[in-house]
């Protein structure tokens, strides 16, 4: 098998499997608003936050690491397979323009400095927690 094959294996499958935990994440929050009769409809985009600042933060640490590399086969399988799929960006920018066009003004304020503040966060820390893992000790 080629190089290229290996590398469109590795992110195929981390996607796959990114995307299958992203979708497990969206039907936990609903059947979670269903069964406590709370609501039909989730009242803010909590899985989509979860799994964006998850992922922001598994990115972080991995850069911690030092596994973001282009010759590691972890960044392939994690970073952009996985990581690339679990996170949602795109639902992100699509639940933060329904909740505009709901006129829903205080949850498209908190949805969109969340994920963009606590994402920087995530990030910051898991490099944090990374660097502090593998740091050589003096």
């Amino acid at each position: 098998m080629s190089k290229f094959a290996q590398e469109l294996l590795l992110v195929g499958s981390g996607g796959a499997i990114g995307a299958i935990v992203r979708y497990l994440c969206v039907l936990g929050q609903l059947n979670y608003y269903r069964t406590t009769n709370l609501t039909t409809h989730p009242p803010f985009p909590l899985a989509t936050l979860t799994v964006n600042l998850a992922g922001c933060f598994a990115i972080g640490l991995m850069g911690g690491f030092g596994w973001l590399s282009p010759e590691n086969p972890r960044r392939l399988w994690l970073a952009v397979g996985f990581l690339g799929s679990l996170t949602t960006f795109s639902t992100f920018g699509y639940e933060s323009w329904q909740l505009l066009e709901q006129s829903r003004w205080g949850a498209l304020v908190a949805n969109v400095l969340i994920n963009l503040f606590g994402g920087l966060g995530c990030v910051l820390f898991g490099i944090w927690i990374g660097r502090m893992m593998f740091s050589p000790t003096t």
